[in-house]
């Protein structure tokens, strides 16, 4: 049965993530359908009987994800043990490494989602994130594991040097609370000061308390990436008691 739905602008877009990703599929409606997300199903131009949505891609495309990145991380790191090749791998495929990855190519332009969300740049993290799992299924089963590999390379190749050099994804929360407790100091601790937008698009601030003072404050689209940030301003609060102590 031909795929009627795919209009010629649907089409051009779809040729525009190729372009991005720098793979063309056999079958664009594999992309298509990665690029569909299930709130589109309350859309009036959504046809059950040809278009369906990209939760069982993205189910595969987590998996296919996985066994890439741990090959990867074996071959580059057969030296380091299980625990840290398994942190590290969690960085890689982590909701806000495919997020970043996702923006780099404007993937918010192209997601199918119902009306009650965000189609700009500020679109859902974990739909943004939930695509690209499904773009690399649908790479997958379009050509193969080969075809996979190249494309999630290309696409977190970029995110793994960042990682390295700690550009990106950095725990500053863990950081910060390792730097205190070299102190011999009570724990830091995280509280929503602000809450702003709907439901779907809400901007969180946050703020670190360190021994009863604000060190930090954070913003961000979920909790714990404010908390992130707040945690990323007390690490420089701290670093400068530490360097009061060393001259003293």
């Amino acid at each position: 049965m031909e795929n009627t739905f795919l209009t010629n602008e649907r089409c051009a877009k779809l040729h525009e993530v190729e372009a991005y990703i720098e793979y063309s599929f056999k079958d664009i409606s594999n992309l298509d359908k990665a690029l569909t997300h299930s709130s589109y199903r309350n859309h009036p131009d959504y046809v059950t009987a040809y278009r369906n949505i990209n939760e069982c891609l993205e189910f595969l495309g987590d998996s296919v994800l996985d066994f890439v990145i741990s090959e990867y991380l074996y071959n580059l790191y057969s030296d380091w043990d299980e625990g840290r090749l398994s942190k590290f791998r969690s960085k890689v495929v982590c909701e806000q490494s495919l997020v970043i990855a996702a923006r780099k190519i404007f993937l918010w332009r192209y997601i199918l989602v119902g009306k009650g969300e965000c189609q700009d740049e500020n679109m859902n993290p974990s739909i943004m994130a939930d695509a690209v799992e499904a773009i690399i299924a649908g790479v997958y089963l379009d050509g193969g594991m080969d075809a996979a590999r190249d494309c999630i390379m290309r696409l977190l190749e970029p995110n793994i040097k960042d990682i390295i050099s700690k550009k990106i994804l950095r725990d500053s929360k863990t950081e910060l609370q390792e730097m205190v407790q070299r102190m011999h100091a009570g724990p830091v601790t995280y509280s929503v000061v602000n809450k702003v937008g709907p439901q779907h698009d809400a901007v969180f601030t946050v703020k670190a308390v360190f021994e009863g003072v604000t060190i930090g404050t954070g913003s961000g689209k979920s909790k714990k990436e404010a908390e992130q940030n707040a945690a990323s301003e007390g690490i420089e609060y701290v670093e400068k008691i530490l360097q009061r102590r060393t001259k003293s």
